[in-house]
């Protein structure tokens, strides 16, 4: 029986990544004074193939198939190619996902997780620093379907490319049969104009539209997120929120609700050689 390290170990070697400096996406943040909210637009710059250094297999933030149900399928909430669909439809691609930018030493992971058939159902997180397992996670998933979230405790560091899959459990005796979605992020360090504006960012709106602005995915997402998580009825909150899921074609789930999540076993291994 191949364990899910393994599993996740031999993808690791199917979809290699060059070393290289993960590029920022531009990230473009209007201002709509009609309706007082924010409005994101994000576009990778045309002259840059965000995984163009990738060898073999693409990473997907989705975990649909030609076979498979878009309404069953997990997402990964991350940048990526095309709109990706959850609604009673057949999903003929998983839609590829894109590298991301945080500042954070322990950035939030956001999901996209269907009604699980069985609600004693578990996921697992691994979080790869190169190809070395620095951190595993067994993530509960008895609150789904929603968008869960959580931080895992384990620091990166700057300049350091990762590689994390997000792996739930159906059939732990056959993992390669698990849904899975996966991606690839870099720590970077704040410079001194973006910390002098978020010290002065008089909101999370505010710190939200700054990251963005930067191109910082997962900060601004984590602000919004968890603004819309404790405003789900204010209409501006909304908006945004909307906006921010749909500038990278996520907007099919920007109305699911985020539920409570995920307090769960981890094991850190980052000081394992």
């Amino acid at each position: 029986m191949k364990s899910f390290q393994v599993i996740i170990i031999g993808l690791l070697a199917s979809c290699a990544v060059a070393p290289r400096q993960i590029q920022a996406q531009s990230l473009q943040v209007l201002s709509d004074s009609n309706r007082g909210t924010l409005q994101f637009n994000f576009s990778p710059p045309a002259t840059q193939d965000p995984n163009g250094d990738r060898e073999g297999r693409p990473p997907n933030r989705t975990s649909g198939g030609s076979r498979s149900n878009c309404l069953q399928q997990v997402v990964a909430m991350v940048p990526g190619k095309g709109t990706v669909d959850v609604q009673d439809n057949k999903c003929l691609a998983q839609s590829e996902s894109f590298p991301a930018l945080t500042v954070s030493a322990t950035p939030t992971f956001w999901f996209y997780v269907p009604a699980p058939e069985n609600p004693n159902l578990s996921a697992e997180f691994v979080l790869f620093e190169g190809d070395r397992l620095v951190y595993k996670k067994q993530v509960p998933l008895s609150e789904t379907p929603g968008i869960i979230s959580f931080r895992p405790e384990q620091s990166l560091k700057t300049s350091k490319q990762y590689r994390w899959f997000f792996s739930v459990l159906i059939n732990p005796q056959r993992p390669s049969q698990n849904p899975v979605v996966e991606g690839s992020l870099e720590r970077i360090e704040m410079n001194a104009t973006l910390k002098s504006q978020l010290k002065t960012a008089s909101s999370e709106r505010d710190r939200a539209a700054i990251y963005a602005s930067y191109g910082i995915w997962y900060d601004a997402l984590t602000e919004l997120g968890e603004l819309y998580r404790t405003n789900p009825q204010d209409r501006k909150v909304q908006a945004d929120w909307a906006d921010l899921l749909n500038s990278v074609g996520l907007g099919e789930i920007a109305k699911v609700p985020i539920v409570d999540c995920c307090r769960a076993n981890e094991t850190m291994l980052g000081n394992r050689q």
